[in-house]
């Protein structure tokens, strides 16, 4: 009996294909510019689409529109084309924004999320809570696997005034949350972390 029901998410065609082209890691960052293929800007990366299970991506959250009327729209993952440290370009394939579902369809009685089960929709700004639980920074960038849409690791950020920036490798983290990311290792590991910032 299973086999026969589709539900609502499934009955969009099947997840594109991504492009060949993108051979670079893919790279999030936070509030980064989404464009479309031609180069026009469409939107703001806004939050991100994550399955915790398997540490993959799955979609963003593209805050689209003026500042009257903002609408977020879900973008599968395989529609980017490619990405830079602060640009996030579309494939030509993924036509207009407008069209794609809203994040949050309002129903009578609820607000549900346009997203697939077993995915969670991570916050702006996720803090990065240590083994003993000490929050050490926030996620200002996540970085991936092109081939498999994995993540490879996060960039946090700490510190209000001297903005150090580290990578966290994707292997420290247990367990992803919609507003906590926890790690496997304590404090003082992501001292000895080399500060992102200073290179270069």
């Amino acid at each position: 009996s299973g086999m026969g029901e589709i539900s609502l998410l499934n009955a969009r065609p099947l997840r594109p294909e991504r492009s060949k082209q993108m051979n670079s890691t893919i790279q999030l960052q936070k509030r980064a510019a989404v464009l479309a293929a031609d180069g026009h800007p469409v939107g703001l990366l806004n939050r991100v689409v994550v399955d915790p299970a398997d540490k993959a991506l799955n979609a963003i959250v593209v805050r689209v529109g003026s500042l009257f009327r903002r609408e977020e729209k879900v973008v599968p993952i395989e529609l980017i084309a490619k990405t830079s440290e602060n640009q996030i370009v579309l494939d030509q394939n993924a036509g207009d924004i407008g069209t794609f579902p809203p994040l949050e369809e309002e129903y009578i009685v609820d607000e549900r999320e346009n997203i697939p089960d077993g995915t969670i929709v991570m916050d702006e700004n996720p803090k990065i809570i240590t083994l003993e639980g000490i929050h050490v920074g926030n996620v200002e960038r996540i970085l991936a696997d092109p081939t498999d849409e994995h993540m490879t690791g996060l960039v946090v950020s700490n510190g209000l005034f001297v903005k150090e920036m580290k990578l966290i490798p994707i292997q420290w983290v247990t367990e992803m949350g919609i507003e906590h990311i926890h790690l496997c290792v304590k404090k003082a590991s992501v001292e000895e972390l080399a500060d992102l910032s200073q290179a270069g």
